[in-house]
């Protein structure tokens, strides 16, 4: 079932408010919502007889989740090689039992690998392929995550709104990404649940864990969700107000 934070991101995108703003911002014609699932243009603007995707993120705070697939879709989505899949199955783990003993055989776990029946990245031979083929994929990775799925037309602009606060920044996401591939890299963290996307100087602009650690099967259990940071340097922020409210 879609969380609370789904439906109040849907709701933004039908704000009046924030479709006009967006007109003005990008000096388009007219914008409307998209109103689909399984895109990254949340709205839809359009000059002359052009469709522009455009981005919106609502956060509560500095991240906000931005994709959360399986494993398999994931896969998919990034043709990626069998050899990271299998090793990241094993990182993201599994709710099937026999599965888990399979994994576990010549293995000493700790209480948290056994408790979530998932194995942290020390634990995985040859991790390092897994972080090599993030870093050899860092485009493809990034614009999956904040400009296009299933071949629609990568969204150029990146609306990011607080739902607290209040404000909103608008993103020039092809610049952004440009210097995302330069000057980030995908490293683990030290505890071995989490891959990040970090600056030069340690802050993260992406992250990818398992989804709902600690709770309940849910179907979207074990699957990889990754979040964004608003932590992009300043240069790619082409409008920002802080006192806007959508609500």
């Amino acid at each position: 079932m879609p969380s609370n934070e789904y439906w109040e991101g849907r709701n933004l995108e039908k704000s009046q408010v924030l479709k006009d703003l967006a007109a003005e911002i990008f000096k388009l014609d007219k914008v409307e919502s998209d109103g689909s699932t399984g895109t990254k243009g949340d709205l839809v603007g359009f000059l002359a007889e052009k469709k522009i995707n455009i981005s919106v993120k609502y956060a509560s705070g500095g991240n906000t989740q931005v994709h959360l697939p399986t494993l398999k879709s994931l896969a998919s989505q990034l043709d990626m090689p069998k050899n990271v899949y299998d090793k990241l199955d094993r990182f993201f783990g599994t709710n099937d039992r026999a599965q888990w003993k399979s994994w576990c055989q010549g293995l000493t776990l700790d209480l948290e690998e056994n408790k979530y029946q998932r194995i942290k990245s020390k634990n995985i031979e040859n991790w390092i392929e897994v972080e090599t083929w993030f870093n050899n994929n860092k485009r493809k990775i990034a614009v999956l995550l904040l400009q296009s799925l299933n071949n629609e037309s990568p969204a150029p602009w990146l609306i990011w709104a607080n739902k607290k606060k209040g404000g909103c920044q608008a993103i020039d996401v092809n610049k952004f990404i440009d210097w995302m591939v330069d000057n980030c890299q995908w490293i683990t963290m030290p505890k071995g649940t989490v891959l990040r996307f970090a600056r030069p100087d340690g802050k993260p602009i992406f992250f990818v864990q398992m989804k709902n650690s600690g709770g309940p099967p849910d179907g979207y259990n074990h699957c990889p969700q990754f979040h964004l940071h608003n932590n992009w340097p300043k240069e790619f922020i082409i409008y920002e107000n802080t006192k806007i409210q959508f609500q």
